[in-house]
């Protein structure tokens, strides 16, 4: 759009009945409207024709052209305010705004208008389809809704393709579609966040502290904070998980379908349905780093145990530490109990009470069945059944096939002698 001066005047003049030239200047034909040209009298503008007609009569303060796409109308100016005529002269937009902008920008078909710091819209009919009555307008990118947003009085809201308040500017902020969930927006009122959706309603009333988007193939909701408190909300905005925890993490780090919650220092879980499977009582909890247990280590006051796929207690928070399966035997795991060792099998049973001040691993002595045991300085050997197959009485037991292929040296009372494979002494005195 550009404000168009007198360059050029023609010899062209109209006379009165007096013989007096009736206007002070006239501009080329064609500039703004084909066979029109522009008249200056007593610096107000309008326009004649080819035959000399006065087209529109010089009543305007300034004249402008406009984009011709979308509109064949001259924007005029009047005591500051501004307007449109058509293409016989007639007001079509009578000057009544402050500003009229150009048409398609926020809507196809629209132009923004103002009038007395307030802005709306006219259609490409020259109507008001929207009253001046806005603070302020802002374009809305998204494949979710044809929609303008619109603020009043520090609130926001939204405008439909024919005009009306499908969301009424009552919102602190509204942020866009489909970051938290396809189809809805995050509004904010009071420093509280919700959710309205694609039709206007208001899903999740603005009662939250925050929200937080939850990527899980697991579940399909929204993270929620109250009171520093934690919980989820399902894709029909009901609380599926009341926020009532510290602490909530992803799903399936310790168990498929599972997700840790921590209230009053405590550790628990909660399931895809948003049960709690395991209660928040315990004091920390442990991914179990191989394929043997399906479990999950617990600890409760320094002490530790196992929970199975139902949150029930298989193993009970009774030892000082549990070493991983298969670390010692294949089947088992290495517990400690007041600084004596011991073995739980997969089952999560005593198979060898923790009563031996060290356990080592099976074939340390190059005994493929037994692990060397050590009981008050003394040493024997346990077998895969956990039986006690030498009693710990020597001071010292070599390996397997070191001074004999079968057999191992053993010292007791700083004597030597052998033991087979089954345990037994082989040198005997006569």
């Amino acid at each position: 759009m550009k404000k168009i001066s007198f360059l050029t005047l023609f010899i062209f003049y109209l006379w009165n009945s007096s013989g007096q030239i009736i206007y002070d200047n006239i501009g080329n034909f064609n500039q703004f409207r084909n066979g029109w040209a522009l008249v200056k009298l007593n610096n107000k503008y309008g326009f004649i024709n080819k035959k000399g007609e006065e087209i529109v009569a010089p009543i305007y303060d300034n004249v402008y052209t406009y984009d011709p796409n979308t509109v064949d109308w001259i924007k005029v100016k009047l005591n500051n305010k501004y307007g449109f005529i058509d293409s016989t002269g007639k007001e079509v937009v009578s000057p009544i705004y402050d500003e009229i902008n150009n048409f398609n920008y926020y809507r196809y078909g629209w132009a923004e208008v103002k009038l007395n710091n307030k802005y709306g819209f006219i259609n490409k009919e020259g109507k008001e389809v929207v009253a001046p009555k806005y603070n302020d307008l802002y374009r809305y990118r998204s494949n979710m809704v044809n929609w303008i947003k619109v603020k009043l009085n520090n609130k926001y809201g939204f405008i439909d393709n024919e005009g009306q308040e499908v969301v009424p500017p009552i919102y602190d902020e509204i942020s866009n579609f489909n970051y938290y969930r396809y189809g809805w927006a995050e509004v904010k009122l009071n420093n509280k966040y919700g959710f309205i959706n694609e039709k206007g309603e208001e899903v999740v009333a603005p009662k939250y502290n925050d929200l937080y988007r939850y990527r899980s193939n697991m579940v399909n909701w929204i993270k929620v904070k109250l009171n520093k408190k934690y919980g989820f909300i399902d894709n029909e905005g009901q609380e599926v998980v009341p926020p009532i925890y510290d602490e909530i993490s992803n799903f399936n780090y310790y168990r498929y379908g599972w997700v840790e919650v921590k209230l009053n220092n405590k550790y628990g879980f909660i399931n895809e349905k948003g049960e709690e499977v395991v209660a928040p009582k315990y004091d920390d909890l442990y991914r179990c780093k191989n394929k043997i247990v399906d479990w999950v280590k617990i600890k409760l006051k320094n002490k530790y145990g196992f929970i199975n796929e139902k949150g029930k207690e298989i193993v009970p928070c009774i030892y000082d530490k549990i070493y991983n399966y298969s670390e010692y035997q294949s089947n088992w795991a290495l517990v400690k109990l007041n600084n004596r060792y011991g073995f739980i099998d997969t089952l999560g049973q005593e198979v060898v009470k923790p009563r031996y001040d060290k356990i080592y691993k099976f074939n340390s002595n190059n005994h493929k069945e037994w692990a060397l045991v050590k009981l008050n300085n003394k040493y024997g050997f346990i077998d895969l059944n956990g039986k006690e197959v030498v009693a710990p009485i020597y001071d010292s037991i070599g390996n397997y096939g070191e001074k004999h292929p079968f057999w191992a040296e053993v010292s007791i009372n700083n004597k030597k002698t052998f033991i087979d494979e089954d345990g037994n002494t082989v040198i005997k005195k006569k």
